[in-house]
Order: C-alpha cells, then sequence, then structure tokens
C-alpha cells in the first residue's frame, strides 16, 4: 500500500509531465494540471465574485457539476487522449495506478 506522501509526490511528477503536453489542447476555462490554474485560483475568484456580490447587495448563484467532474470518467477515451497527446505509457500505467482504481465517500452530519 502507498503511503499519502508516496501518492502526492507521484502525482505532482505526473502533473508536471503531463501539463506540458495538454496546454495546447486544453482551453483558457479549464484549470488544474496548468501552472496558474489551479484549484485555489478558482478558489479565489469565486470569494472575489461572492465579495463582490455582497458589495452590491446582488443575489450570486452557483452551480457545482459533482456527478460530472468525479463520478464519470471513461478512463479508456482518458489514456487514448493521453497516448495521442504524446504521453509515454509509463506515465499513462502510473495515472491508471494511481486514480482508476480509488474510491472515496462523502459523510454529512
Amino acid at each position: 500500500m502507498q503511503s499519502a506522501a508516496q501518492i502526492k509526490r507521484r502525482s505532482r511528477i505526473l502533473a508536471k509531465r503531463i501539463e506540458s503536453k495538454s496546454e495546447e489542447f486544453l482551453g483558457k476555462d479549464q484549470f488544474d494540471f496548468r501552472s496558474g490554474r489551479g484549484t485555489r485560483d478558482v478558489m479565489a475568484v469565486m470569494r472575489c465574485l461572492s465579495e463582490r456580490s455582497i458589495e452590491f447587495n446582488q443575489d450570486l448563484y452557483v452551480c457545482f457539476d459533482y456527478e460530472t467532474a468525479f463520478d464519470h470518467v471513461n478512463w479508456r477515451k482518458l489514456m487514448e487522449i493521453l497516448h495521442n497527446i504524446g504521453v509515454d505509457w509509463q506515465d499513462r500505467r502510473l495515472i491508471a495506478t494511481l486514480y482508476m482504481s480509488q474510491t472515496a465517500a462523502v459523510r454529512l452530519n
């Protein structure tokens, strides 16, 4: 079993490798796997929007599509795309090992 530190280290290495190969294929609104466009950046934008909506006394509506983001990754298609943009087989295998068998649970209250 891999430790959390090992998984985090491998994830960073993979992210750097993929970033250089995928940059030209990603839209400007696509975050993660990119320098300057990580989760923290999205959260900063959301905070600014919410502060402005409060300042101007306007409603702010936000929709999070967790189902699309997390539950329906077509892993075969992802591996095909990574292959097509030049990610080598070793990195694709690492991605599969790190992510395809993971599970998560959300607890409320």
